[in-house]
């Protein structure tokens, strides 16, 4: 079982791009005083606090970008902010360059893929991402925390829902994530193994079985 964003996508082309579109889209038609840059800045900061706290609606990021400069957002530029984010940011996400082969290989040999991912904040949006991108068909099983299931991650229900759908037991599980204190803690208090692909520096693993720098290395694990 996969993780999705930062683990068989890589992300970061599409939030650059998305940042780039609100932060001239709300500069434009936001009173304030603030450049494009610093709203590049902002909202690039602004990204990485939410994710952390697990706080997954870009509306409430543009409220909180407004708060912070004293700029006049309103709830349709809101809207319009959020649809022109997640258009640039699915448009310019890519695969990394292993993750077909690997999927394909495990495929080969009639393993069953499931996909565990967090909501993105509007219900639908990793829905529709997870389906138009080009590795939809390889999975068996996918589970969108926080819409399948009440919570996201790292509570266990998401785990273990996808774990039942794909007919498998927890403890016979390898799940594959980017993140520790989701994709980790969550698979771990599931009952399942966990291999960390280590895509930055999180400091602490928390628990992974196998910290692995790339997707490749999954497969010597499987053997």
């Amino acid at each position: 079982m996969f993780d999705f964003d930062d683990t068989l996508v890589d992300t970061a082309p599409g939030k650059q791009e998305a940042y780039r579109r609100v932060a001239r889209l709300i500069h434009s038609e936001a009173d304030g005083n603030v450049s494009p840059e610093e709203l590049i800045k902002q909202i690039s900061r602004i990204s990485e606090e939410m994710n952390r706290r697990r706080a997954y609606s870009r509306d409430e990021w543009w409220r909180i970008l407004a708060r912070e400069h004293g700029l006049s957002v309103t709830k349709h530029l809101e809207l319009r902010a959020t649809v022109a984010y997640w258009t640039s940011f699915r448009q310019h996400t890519q695969l990394y360059p292993d993750t077909l082969t690997v999927l394909k290989a495990i495929k080969a040999h009639g393993i069953p893929l499931g996909v565990v991912t967090d909501t993105d904040g509007w219900v639908g949006i990793k829905r529709w991402r997870l389906r138009t991108s080009p590795i939809f068909e390889y999975f068996d099983a996918v589970v969108i925390a926080g819409e399948d299931t009440r919570r996201t991650k790292p509570d266990t229900k998401p785990f273990n829902l996808c774990a039942e759908r794909l007919g498998v037991r927890p403890q016979d599980v390898l799940f594959v994530g980017d993140k520790p204190y989701t994709d980790i803690v969550g698979a771990k208090s599931a009952g399942m193994s966990a291999a960390l692909v280590k895509r930055r520096e999180w400091g602490d693993v928390m628990g992974a079985d196998y910290v692995i720098e790339s997707l490749s290395p999954i497969l010597e694990v499987l053997r």
